[in-house]
């Protein structure tokens, strides 16, 4: 498992554009349609960028040997 604080400091590493879609996403637990309002993109691209962001995420997880058994938010995309 991994701590909060070290995820969010995984996400601050990850380019600006998938950080403030994680950020907002999983920490704030906004929905799609107002993260994209807050970002000025479109609803596609904040999909985007949360699948890419969760991707870098489970990769740097994985290298790490951490548990894959952490949130149910850092694993997949709704």
């Amino acid at each position: 498992r991994v701590e909060a604080a070290e995820m969010i400091r995984w996400i601050t590493e990850l380019p600006v554009g998938q950080q403030s879609v994680l950020l907002l996403r999983l920490v704030s637990d906004l929905p799609v349609a107002e993260v994209a309002t807050i970002l000025n993109k479109s609803e596609g691209a904040v999909k985007a960028l949360h699948r890419r962001g969760l991707v870098a995420l489970r990769r740097r997880i994985s290298a790490g040997g951490v548990s894959s058994g952490g949130p149910a938010a850092f694993t997949s995309v709704p």
